[in-house]
């Protein structure tokens, strides 16, 4: 059941997708706003799986949202990968708060998580294509797996219903950034506002890694490819346009 003081919309995703800018810009709007911590990225709703979801756990988390007229929400990609989140966001959600998904072609976001894991040095130090392949068994397969977003879209669907899902595309979002947000305000009921500062580069945005790519590793990126095709051909019910994508145009 839906709560009248929770979150006025939920980010869920995708990781490495622009949510941080985006946040950033969605924010802009005078009515809307985090969270009363103002964490962009809360990850309450990951803690059912370790611990339950305990009321007072549950009662934190409203708390974050009471009051106002703000339009506050938080902004979490890990949700949206997520199987165990979809049943606890519908029971915290003011009724028909957006769910906000943004959505990166899944290669580069791979390769994006895998830049990152190189800055914050849990890729091992190894030649590329040892590195690569020790830190792709590791941990790739999650990797793999956060790019899967049609099934993990039609998992939050069969909870959360369909309807209050707003999907939009990271690379229509770099193109023209005032009318994807747009998007999401209106879903929230509210006017848009013309956006300031576009081009102000995220603080999470992560430079090419030097040599560090999946093509280090020959085959990988086809392998990749093969493995979301189907993938990226469901979502187009979702609105996505394959050919934004470099890898799937």
């Amino acid at each position: 059941m839906a709560h009248p003081s929770g979150p006025a919309w939920l980010g869920i995703g995708a990781q490495r997708s622009g949510t941080t800018w985006f946040t950033d810009l969605l924010c802009q709007h005078p009515r809307v706003a985090l969270g009363k911590n103002r964490r962009k990225e809360q990850h309450f709703l990951t803690i059912p799986l370790a611990h339950g979801w305990r009321p007072e756990y549950r009662e934190e988390y409203l708390r974050l949202f009471y009051g106002g007229r703000m339009r506050r929400g938080e902004f979490t990609p890990a949700y949206l990968r997520s199987p165990w989140v979809p049943a606890v966001a519908a029971e915290v959600l003011r009724p028909r708060a957006p769910i906000v998904v943004l959505l990166r072609d899944p290669i580069e976001r791979y390769i994006s998580a895998m830049r990152l894991a190189r800055s914050n040095k849990t890729m091992p130090e190894a030649p590329p294509t040892q590195a690569l392949r020790r830190w792709s068994q590791r941990a790739g397969g999650g990797g793999v797996w956060a790019g899967m977003y049609a099934s993990q879209l039609e998992g939050w669907a069969s909870v959360c219903g369909r309807e209050r899902i707003v999907v939009q595309q990271y690379e229509q979002m770099v193109k023209d950034p005032q009318a994807t947000v747009d998007v999401v305000w209106r879903a929230m009921g509210l006017e848009p506002v013309p956006l300031s500062g576009i081009d102000r580069p995220s603080w999470t945005s992560r430079p090419s890694s030097g040599g560090w790519d999946i093509d280090a590793v020959p085959g990988f990126r086809d392998q990749l490819r093969h493995l979301y095709a189907p993938e990226v051909k469901r979502l187009v019910e979702w609105g996505i346009r394959p050919e934004l994508w470099p890898n799937f145009a």
